[in-house]
């Protein structure tokens, strides 16, 4: 399982978002919640979906409050600081598609606005009193308002207005319990649709389940539950998973032209992006470095300051896990890894393998040190390993990379191919047998 690294598309930026591989702790349940029997189509819940995407390629602007609620998922697994409660004001009426995220009414802290339209984005935090600017690529600065983002709404009123958008085929629809948000009554639609995200020369079809509650007053979602299907899952969609609420929705508002405005308030701090966003690796991309090519030299510290160059650690076998905190899929990975330093740490005196997870477009100066005290984790961590991962042209983590008693590469691999880690401890076994 890998996590590729966010596209600069707002319509695929919505898609990565619903299809994120987080890890489930509670499969059966979750997947039983939208499970549906293939190809079967109820005429009735067809039209109500039907009418919600009439309603959302009609809308001109929207306000609305949304929430992200976890269903099934292990909180360690998730991005730093996911969730909370967002007014999101959207309009569509500029050639632009005008965005503003910021901390819903009644929040304790106002916290970061955010503000994008066409090739310009702009992120202030009433805290701090800082302010980034950005490109169309919001998501770079955005943090964790990306989980306020309507993707079901943004998807579905772009392509009504795109003529070359992804097709989006319903296969199955069924209807659910009516249920009453917001103090508003919904009827619920459970769907199944295939959307071909490739593109001409590059067909990749994405299965979707989809539980959502439309609005009987305007037709618009209230909750939304949205699970990719599993590869080859035979209509199983993934287990766990954000579901989305959208509350106090008012169509068509006529926004003030401040709303959108790329100003940063007066008396602001400009601060720079953290950490790049790599573009996702493209079909057929490799690793710069390949298995008998000498492994890039590094010189980096770890958690407590020591510096450690590959060079130092000549005549081991090392294990390199590339890897970053808002992940899930690497720190999924994680508790293999150490599994893995902990059996070679009594092998040999200890002295034969040296493990390093090398911490990669981390956002935040402490968070690598913050969540190995909080996972206890004890084998080793490399710190700003940015220029490291360019080296090897990792796009994307987690990235494994196993280098032998001679410095050259043994084995890499994107994602951890197996989650007990057999084909690493493979590799390292291979190297050690040399």
């Amino acid at each position: 399982m890998r996590i590729a690294l966010v596209p600069s598309s707002l319509l695929i930026a919505a898609l990565a978002a619903a299809v994120a591989p987080f890890a489930p702790i509670a499969a059966g349940e979750a997947a039983a919640s939208v499970a549906l029997a293939p190809d079967k189509i109820d005429e009735k819940a067809k039209a109500i979906y039907e009418a919600g995407l009439a309603a959302v390629a009609k809308i001109k602007s929207i306000e609305l409050v949304a929430e992200s609620k976890l269903d099934g998922i292990d909180p360690s697994l998730l991005p730093p600081g996911f969730g909370g409660r967002f007014l999101v004001k959207l309009d569509f009426g500029k050639a632009a598609h005008a965005m503003r995220f910021e901390a819903a009414p009644g929040a304790a802290k106002r916290g970061t606005t955010l503000i994008t339209a066409g090739q310009k984005s702009l992120a202030f935090d009433a805290d701090a009193k800082t302010y980034t600017e950005g490109g169309s690529d919001w998501f770079r600065i955005a943090g964790n308002m990306t989980t306020a983002a309507p993707n079901w709404i943004l998807e579905n009123r772009l392509r009504a207005g795109q003529a070359n958008a992804p097709v989006s085929k319903l296969v199955a629809a069924e209807l659910g319990e009516p249920i009453k948000l917001d103090g508003v009554d919904c009827d619920v639609v459970k769907i199944v649709r295939v959307l071909d995200a490739g593109g001409a020369g590059a067909p990749m079809e994405l299965r979707f389940h989809e539980t959502i509650a439309f609005a009987r007053t305007d037709a618009l979602p209230r909750r939304i539950e949205m699970r990719p299907e599993l590869p080859e899952g035979n209509n199983v969609p993934a287990a766990g998973g954000p579901v989305a609420y959208y509350s106090a929705v008012k169509i068509d508002p006529a926004f003030d032209a401040s709303v959108f405005a790329m100003t940063p308030p007066e008396g602001y701090r400009k601060v720079e992006v953290a950490a790049p966003i790599k573009p996702a690796a493209p079909a057929g991309s490799e690793l710069a470095v390949k298995v008998g090519d000498p492994a890039p030299d590094f010189k980096l510290t770890t958690l407590d300051g020591k510096e450690v160059t590959l060079a130092s650690l000549k005549g081991k076998v090392v294990l390199l896990d590339f890897w970053a905190t808002w992940c899930g899929p690497c720190k999924a990975a994680m508790p293999t890894i150490q599994k893995i330093s902990d059996e070679y740490a009594v092998k040999a005196g200890g002295n034969s393998v040296a493990v390093f997870g090398v911490n990669t477009w981390e956002q935040k100066p402490n968070a690598a040190k913050d969540y190995f005290a909080k996972m206890k984790f004890t084998y080793g961590c490399l710190l700003k390993g940015d220029d490291l991962a360019q080296a090897y042209r990792i796009n994307a983590i987690p990235t494994l990379v196993v280098i032998g008693t001679d410095g050259k590469v043994v084995a890499a691999e994107v994602g951890m191919s197996d989650p007990s880690g057999k084909s690493i401890r493979n590799a390292i076994e291979r190297a050690l047998s040399k």
